[in-house]
């Protein structure tokens, strides 16, 4: 989405990003606006954000193994009942089993506790945490969790940038255990069709999806997702803007 995404949010890098379905971070992590909020439904996530802000090394011991990582995920599981822990060594515990787990996915039960298994990585996946702690910090970026809908409610400014990547309809979507349910999808897309500023949604490629932002007088358009794979493989997503300046003759959708 990078490259369809740069060159509008160009338009507008004096405003806040809001993003609350920051997940990885990766487009506020390269677009690097100056100002943010970023939220996810996944508190462990957000925890993770604050432990790399304030990275200055590791405290929970861990060497990567099959073994060890199922001892580190029934330690989490424990940690999440025990409301003396910090989030900030719940946020190391996030970040040791997200870069251990399969495929790097959260998924988890009911209880909300994660059962993703073992990833079978032969190395810890490394990352240079220090760069990536100096760009969350010198950056004026606030960190929240919850509900989508409700921060949305509760922190959204008119001249906000909204971007909106929710867990795309029709596919995996258990990385809380509450889920993200079709009537979240309408709700979400008549919330954010009532904000002045610029709003961008991205979502999986699906009629009632097309359907539901062209009713709430976004524009729509279907783009490839993934440019390496084969014609006939090929897949695609939603990409719904609305309240966006496109080019320089001052057209607006």
């Amino acid at each position: 989405m990078l490259p369809r995404i740069e060159p509008l949010w160009n338009f507008y890098r004096d405003k806040r990003w809001f993003d609350p379905f920051v997940g990885g971070g990766g487009l506020p992590l390269l677009l690097k606006p100056d100002v943010a909020l970023l939220s996810d439904a996944n508190p462990y996530l957000i925890s993770g954000f604050q432990w790399v802000k304030n990275f200055s090394e590791f405290e929970i011991p861990y060497t990567h193994s099959k073994e060890n990582y199922y001892k580190l995920r029934s330690e989490f599981n424990r940690a999440i009942q025990d409301s003396e822990i910090s989030r900030l060594s719940l946020g190391e515990y996030f970040f040791r089993l997200n870069r251990s787990c399969y495929k790097g996915l959260w998924r988890v039960n009911r209880k909300g506790e994660l059962n993703t298994p073992w990833g079978h990585y032969k190395k810890f996946p490394e990352i240079d945490l220090n760069y990536w702690s100096n760009v969350i910090r010198n950056s004026d970026w606030k960190f929240t969790s919850g509900n989508a809908i409700e921060i949305i409610q509760k922190y959204l400014l008119p001249d906000d940038f909204l971007f909106l990547d929710p867990p795309y309809y029709n596919t995996f979507d258990s990385y809380t255990k509450e889920g993200f349910s079709w009537e979240d999808q309408v709700n979400l897309a008549e919330i954010s069709s009532r904000h002045k500023g610029p709003t961008i949604i991205c979502n999986s490629s699906d009629k009632n999806i097309s359907d539901l932002y062209r009713d709430y007088g976004f524009h729509v358009d279907t783009i490839p997702a993934q440019q390496k794979l084969k014609p006939q493989c090929q897949k695609f997503e939603v990409f719904a803007t609305k309240n966006i300046l496109v080019d320089n003759s001052n057209h607006w959708r």
